[in-house]
């Protein structure tokens, strides 16, 4: 008899936070980078854009916190 496998995505509801200086837990995608979900929610400007890489050194600085919570069930 062999168990029955399926397969739970993974790919929504992803949240992080800043483990350094934890304020909110804010809207995340996976995959993806700290700089693109800190600029989706409107925290930094563009990295790419003009001079704006050098003032965002700090992010590699702090350590960040991804965060998904689900349910796993007999069903899953």
């Amino acid at each position: 008899m062999s168990a029955q496998t399926s397969e739970l995505q993974l790919n929504s509801n992803w949240k992080f936070q800043s483990m350094d200086n934890p304020k909110e837990f804010l809207p995340a995608k996976v995959p993806g980078t700290v700089h693109t979900d800190l600029f989706e929610n409107g925290l930094i400007p563009h990295p790419f854009v003009g001079n704006n890489e050098l003032e965002l050194q700090w992010i590699s600085d702090e350590r960040w916190q991804y965060v998904l919570e689900f349910e796993l069930t007999k069903n899953n």
